[in-house]
């Protein structure tokens, strides 16, 4: 595999769901770290608290500080570029997805949520409507008729949702302290 190829490769993997994820459990483990150990005393309190072992820890990750250490920074960091990478690699293809889904031409290819054989009384795009269905389309022939619409176009974004909703937080974050 040449170079190219590696870091193409490496660079999937920074910005996949699987690296978010480690990302965010060990983010969890440090802040579960950091709320069990007392914040902001000075490092003879938890000399003389713990035992040596735990106290060894506490100094190395900077546990007495958990959330303004480099620890916690970097690992925010990296999970901010993680999301941003994810999302604008998902992103066209999201907006690929809702384009078309209402795309009619596509109906061949697709096979229908719904059939049903209407009465003449009955009115087909009345019922749509209803049930809510806003762009309808209509196929017509000389033995039938096919309406054609999709709804809910906007749950392809919610991924994107989430993680321009978690990169706020991130953001307000650290803009706040």
């Amino acid at each position: 595999m040449g170079k190219r190829n590696r870091l193409r490769s490496m660079g999937k993997f920074l910005g996949s769901m699987k690296f978010g994820m480690l990302l965010l459990a060990i983010l969890a483990l440090y802040s579960l770290g950091g709320t069990v150990v007392p914040q902001g005393q000075a490092l003879s309190f938890y000399e003389g608290r713990y035992s040596a072992f735990p106290f060894a820890l506490i100094k190395h990750f900077q546990l007495h500080r958990a959330y303004t250490s480099i620890y916690f920074m970097v690992l925010t960091l990296a999970l901010s570029m993680n999301l941003l990478a994810c999302t604008v690699r998902r992103l066209p293809r999201a907006m690929k997805s809702y384009q078309r889904a209402s795309d009619f031409d596509l109906y061949d290819k697709q096979k229908p949520v719904v059939e049903k054989e209407w009465t003449a009384e009955e009115e087909p795009e009345k019922l749509l409507k209803s049930i809510g269905f806003k762009k309808i389309k209509i196929l017509e022939n000389e033995k039938d008729a096919i309406y054609f619409s999709s709804r809910r176009g906007l749950g392809h974004f919610g991924s994107f949702l989430v993680h321009l909703g978690l990169l706020l937080i991130i953001v307000a974050y650290t803009t706040g302290k």
